[in-house]
């Protein structure tokens, strides 16, 4: 799958532009993609947030603000830091960042989430947790 931009609507009713990097929640595959971000961005990692289940680091540059969230059933993804109040810089240091990452080729491969199967299919998402083995 490439790197899919989409629209993120916050509670509020705004809504908030992100890259989603990834659907399953690799810790390995967060890693590199911060480390390709940080030298690439020329950013630092200001804040690390690690729980059980997933994690939040703002990259902060001279430029703007980004925050990598990893969870555990949303999969990786990147959004300005200030969500739908984010100024010009972030929201172009996010173009940025699609470009740095597309040329690196960091994403994980399948072109759809498991919902997406599942419905394509016609089989129960809780067969696609089990890792029972599709037909």
């Amino acid at each position: 799958m490439a790197i899919l931009r989409s629209t993120f609507t916050m509670p509020d009713g705004g809504s908030c532009p992100q890259l989603e990097l990834a659907w399953e929640s690799d810790w390995a595959l967060f890693d590199r993609i911060a480390g390709v971000l940080e030298v690439e961005l020329g950013g630092t990692w200001i804040e690390r947030l690690d729980g059980l289940d997933e994690r939040y680091w703002d990259l902060s540059t001279g430029s703007g603000r980004l925050t990598l969230h990893l969870q555990d059933y949303l999969g990786i993804s990147l959004y300005p830091t200030d969500g739908a109040a984010a100024d010009p810089s972030s929201l172009s240091l996010l173009d940025q960042a699609l470009m740095v990452l597309n040329a690196r080729g960091l994403f994980i491969a399948g072109s759809r989430r498991p919902s997406q199967v599942a419905r394509l299919r016609g089989l129960s998402l809780v067969r696609l947790r089990r890792r029972e083995p599709l037909p």
